[in-house]
């Protein structure tokens, strides 16, 4: 096991990639740079803010919006929740739970485990919808199946952030 040690040592001093860096160029735990694309009504526009361990991204107008929850370990409870509609999102069939929040809204909670490729760990998807009418909420469920994803960087996501909510200008 020493000499093993030392190899590597050897190595990472010598600028060499190690046999395992190249098979595995991004660490597993890696939570990949994501911004939502399209999937909500066109007059809405999807705003990023930054979590210690997570992001976040929001869309809303009026008393109606979405958000979206990314990372690993989100707060969702399904117990006691009564099953509200079924979606796909992302080529996965989900249920929409009603909310226990307390609200004068109505409020829609899905968790959708999504794996943006291999390289990256399996993000916890935790999305909420609301309005004032389950007919509102519904359209909501219903226009996020045209959602997807593109890959950004940290630093394209942070352009011209001043109060940590960046909207973002992904094409619809």
């Amino acid at each position: 096991m020493k000499l093993w040690i030392q190899a590597l040592a050897l190595v990472t001093l010598c600028g060499c990639k190690s046999e395992l860096a190249s098979i595995h160029p991004n660490p597993p735990f890696e939570i990949p740079e994501l911004i939502p694309v399209g999937g909500i009504p066109d007059s809405y526009e999807w705003k990023f803010k930054d979590g210690p361990d997570f992001y976040t991204y929001l869309a809303e107008k009026g008393e109606t919006g979405v958000s979206i929850y990314f990372g690993t370990h989100p707060h969702f409870e399904e117990k006691n929740r009564k099953k509200k509609d079924s979606t796909t999102l992302l080529s996965t069939r989900i249920d929409w739970l009603e909310s226990d929040l307390d609200s004068h809204s109505v409020i829609w909670e899905a968790l959708v485990p999504y794996r943006h490729s291999p390289h990256f760990t399996e993000l916890k998807l935790h999305l909420w919808i609301w309005g004032s009418s389950e007919e509102q909420v519904r359209d909501l469920a219903i226009g996020l199946e045209n959602m997807s994803f593109d890959q950004t960087t940290y630093e394209k996501r942070r352009v011209n952030q001043t109060d940590h909510t960046t909207p973002v200008s992904a094409p619809r």
